[in-house]
């Protein structure tokens, strides 16, 4: 999926688990062919959820307001394109903690990277990914 870039304005969830959540969706867009965004919203929940259990949630589109709860390590908001996507996951019970977190409060500053190697993008198994700002687990540099 070489030449497609990702922008992460927002994150909660290990490196690993962007890099899957992007290469997921550009799976849908570009090897898929998905181009309904319900289609691709539910390819992209059906992987995840049979990769790293139940609970995902997805939102994809071009202009969207939304204000969710998620599990504490699990929440991504990016863009490849124009299109963006919104995905996170929901805990088991209602007794485990919730964050909620409105899209729009985006912290601003930019720096390109392989999020797997934390690396500039130079493999075609990857998307590589522009991030906003610091994410969970971001080492300083």
């Amino acid at each position: 999926m070489a030449g497609t870039a990702a922008v992460v304005k927002d994150s909660v969830m290990s490196r690993e688990l962007q890099q899957d959540c992007v290469d997921c969706a550009a799976h849908a867009l570009n090897v898929m062919n998905l181009r309904e965004q319900t289609a691709i919203a539910q390819f992209i929940v059906r992987e995840l959820d049979s990769k790293y259990g139940s609970r995902f949630h997805c939102i994809v589109g071009r202009s969207f307001g939304s204000y969710v709860g998620h599990d504490g390590q699990y929440f991504i908001y990016f863009f490849i394109g124009d299109c963006a996507f919104l995905i996170w996951r929901t805990v088991d019970t209602f007794q485990e903690r919730v964050f909620y977190v409105p899209v729009n409060d985006i912290a601003v500053g930019r720096s390109v990277y392989d999020i797997k190697n934390n690396t500039h993008p130079s493999t075609e198994s990857q998307v590589p990914l522009v991030t906003c700002g610091p994410t969970q687990g971001d080492e300083a540099h």
